[in-house]
């Protein structure tokens, strides 16, 4: 590989919607002329947040954009549903509907009571985290980040000890953790989205969503960059984002649990806001201690209608086509700048 470029590609987090990060990575590779199964002979850190740090780990695993939408398609309806009421009555385990999504009233309701929206019932049902877990497992088995074929870097938030962390394969302990740990808990930690997942613990710890911490941890997969190639003279990044859009939950109309709900909600801003700040800390200290380089860089982020459903946990094929027009149209749309940061990846 050209010793004198870093690339360096970046996967943000969003839940279902990173099933359009996905798809952008099937147009793109096609545009690139590279098969699926060599892209990450082509990159030399990749990253993500969340739903991102498991398309990453998946990228570098060897996995294809094409065997990766079946997490999407196949896997989401059964992760972002719940029991039925006849389900519950009945005594089932199991939720007999996909995408069986819990309405405004239930999740405000659910948020008051401290319990995340898709955290499966018994350890035997399935739907929700169960489902979630199952699917990492059938993926990567009991393969660690050390078996991974690029240097990787994925975000998460240690909770029973307050601290931010960044999970990594790269050999440097003063900034990074789990260089030897399991695939499917690292992916569990930084996809552990508060209010819709349960936390995940492992090694005696509880960990949490990344991105209340970094969103699109791109700063620290630069300074990786910049330790494996010392003398390279650009750094050309890809930045794959889940989009912009509105909300389609906020609690409204409900008075249920108010005062505990908007307790979490705080809490969660809280992390959100200094996780920020620690990002910023942890750049600027990394950076004073190594290289800095030039930086060629392309984001993709569609900004979507505000009649979209834009929610994290929306799993439904009409929902799907939908979310893949808008990603088609977008990367229309962005064919001058897709073209631009080709040319700087293939110079």
């Amino acid at each position: 590989m050209d010793k004198n470029t870093i690339r360096i590609f970046s996967f943000p987090g969003g839940g279902a919607k990173g099933y359009g990060s996905n798809r952008f990575m099937q147009k793109f590779l096609h545009q690139w002329g590279i098969p699926q199964a060599d892209f990450w002979k082509y990159v030399d850190v990749m990253c993500g947040t969340s739903i991102g740090g498991i398309l990453a780990c998946g990228y570098s695993f060897g996995k294809t954009p094409d065997e990766m939408e079946s997490f999407f398609l196949q896997k989401a309806k059964r992760i972002f549903t719940i029991r039925t009421a006849t389900d519950v009555a009945s005594g089932s385990h199991n939720s007999s509907e996909d995408s069986n999504r819990p309405n405004a009233l239930q999740k405000i309701g659910l948020i008051a009571t401290n319990d995340p929206f898709y955290k499966s019932a018994y350890e035997d049902s399935n739907y929700g985290s169960n489902i979630l877990h199952q699917t990492l497992v059938d993926n990567f088995g009991t393969s660690t980040l050390a078996n991974l074929k690029t240097p990787i870097v994925i975000p998460s938030f240690e909770q029973d000890m307050n601290r931010y962390v960044v999970f990594s394969n790269f050999d440097d302990p003063s900034y990074f953790i789990g260089k030897t740990e399991s695939i499917v808990n690292v992916c569990r930690a930084t996809s552990a989205a508060p209010i819709y997942l349960p936390a995940h613990t492992f090694n005696g710890h509880d960990y949490i969503d990344g991105g209340l911490y970094a969103n699109d941890p791109i700063l620290a997969a630069i300074n990786i960059g910049m330790t494996v190639k010392p003398n390279a003279t650009r750094v050309v990044i890809v930045d794959v984002g889940t989009g912009i859009g509105n909300m389609s939950f906020d609690g409204s109309g409900s008075s249920t649990g108010t005062a505990h709900a908007v307790e979490v909600l705080f809490g969660i801003m809280n992390i959100a806001m200094t996780g920020a700040e620690e990002w910023s800390r942890y750049y600027l200290d990394y950076l004073s201690n190594r290289l800095a380089k030039d930086v060629y860089y392309y984001k993709f982020q569609p900004k979507f209608p505000a009649d979209f459903p834009n929610e994290m946990d929306n799993s439904t094929a009409a929902w799907f086509t939908q979310l893949a027009n808008l990603i088609d149209t977008h990367y229309v749309n962005e064919s001058d700048n897709i073209s631009s940061i080709l040319a700087h990846l293939t110079a």
